[in-house]
């Protein structure tokens, strides 16, 4: 069960506030597949992805009793960081909760890379492959799949990308005065009113 962009971006602006969007939609996308009931199961080497929670609460406490090493969820929360965050095998896969807690983890690691990197793209990867591993090294090593982690958020994210139609800009008295000049928006005397186009 994908959770679409629409949502997600609502999400994170109610959830993660000070985490940009840019950053978050990549960064689930590559986690979990933007599926909020997703579970790795670290120990095995598995992914699992299920379409109802209290499957994925099942599953979750089978691993627990087995004592695998496992993350859940739409930001894929490391089960030994629960304790720190507050999190149970239940509540990890609250939408909410989980990209409150994933966010919190990304912000502390930020943090750290950004008194030490003034550059705040180089930074932001660095808390990146912080988030991935817990170091800042570890996520831009090729991994298997012949990239690194840091390659496949880079792949994912939209930033960049120019829209077909550009953002629309108001109460720039510079902008208005240009609009007004542009033939385009003036009708011609020979031309209908409506007929702005000349069709007719």
């Amino acid at each position: 069960m994908q959770i679409g962009v629409f949502v997600l971006t609502q999400l994170f602006a109610q959830c993660a506030p000070s985490v940009a969007p840019e950053t978050l939609m990549p960064l689930v996308s590559v986690e979990s597949a933007q599926e909020p009931f997703a579970v790795a199961n670290i120990t095995d080497n598995t992914s699992h992805y299920f379409d109802k929670q209290s499957d994925a609460v099942k599953f979750l406490n089978m691993l627990t009793r087995q004592g695998k090493n496992f993350s859940a969820g739409l930001m894929q929360i490391n089960a030994k960081n629960f304790s720190g965050l507050g999190l149970t095998n239940e509540t990890v896969f609250d939408y909410c909760t989980n990209i409150k807690a994933g966010s919190q983890i990304l912000k502390k690691c930020y943090l750290k890379t950004a008194k030490k990197e003034k550059n705040e793209q180089v930074a932001i990867r660095k808390a990146l492959s912080c988030y991935y591993s817990g170091n800042e090294k570890r996520g831009y090593k090729k991994e298997a799949n012949g990239t690194s982690y840091i390659e496949r958020i880079e792949l994912k994210s939209v930033r960049g990308k120019s829209p077909v139609v550009p953002a629309l800009i108001t109460g720039n008295k510079q902008t208005k005065e240009s609009i007004k000049n542009k033939s385009f928006f003036m009708m011609d005397s020979e031309t209908e009113g409506w007929d702005i186009f000349k069709d007719y």
